[in-house]
């Protein structure tokens, strides 16, 4: 019973967590605006346009021929063809998708770092402060424009979260590395390494069996 009532607790918070998500970012898009400068402007609205228009036309976007005399499209970092949270931009307009990836990330940033700072101990009002610290803290906020790092620093909590759990790190290592921007992936395996050696139990043995995990997952 009390299981079941921490799990409903824990439901309960997440949900609240994305109530907050859509606090931050519905008068934007109630009003029908969407942030569109920078990166969003000449590269990820171009790149995921072209995307969409050769799927949608049965062909698969594997060169791009509009851009420095032709380059290639799929195998592009930053195009994310093959990552799901990408999947938004080929079904609705750029706006629309845009707008979902943002609140689907923001809200997957909140939730992963309740999750694990849950399973590391912290209390239900510590694990809510600290998940909207980190989602709509301005570091987060800062990346709007620029999805492949939003969508990596999104998933960064899962390396923590999942850091002794080969299967699902492996899943965490995965998405982030098709986001598109395999440097920020590099950066946050290195933070999550130093985070759990600050926390690890004292005694015991922490690198040989944490390096055997995430070679597994790798």
């Amino acid at each position: 019973m009390n299981g079941a009532r921490r799990w409903d607790g824990d439901l309960a918070a997440l949900a609240a967590l994305m109530g907050l998500v859509a606090l931050r970012f519905l008068p934007w898009w109630l009003s029908g605006q969407t942030p569109f400068w920078g990166d969003l402007t000449y590269l990820h609205h171009s790149w995921r346009t072209f995307d969409a228009q050769l799927l949608q036309s049965g062909r698969r976007p594997l060169w791009n021929p509009y851009l420095y005399f032709g380059m290639p499209q799929a195998a592009g970092m930053q195009d994310s063809l093959y990552y799901p949270g990408t999947v938004a931009h080929f079904i609705f307009g750029f706006a629309s998708a845009t707008a979902i990836f943002q609140a689907l990330h923001y809200w997957l940033a909140a939730a992963l770092t309740y999750l694990w700072t849950r399973s590391a101990g912290a209390r239900r009002g510590s694990a809510l402060g600290a998940a909207v610290v980190v989602s709509l803290g301005g570091l987060l906020l800062a990346r709007l424009q620029f999805l492949n790092w939003l969508a990596i620093l999104s998933l960064a909590p899962s390396f923590l979260l999942f850091f002794r759990r080969p299967a699902l790190l492996a899943v965490a290592l995965a998405l982030a590395f098709f986001a598109g921007y395999p440097p920020y992936v590099i950066g946050c395996a290195i933070s999550a390494w130093a985070v759990a050696a600050a926390l690890r139990p004292p005694g015991g043995r922490f690198w040989a069996p944490a390096a055997r995990d995430w070679l597994s997952a790798a």
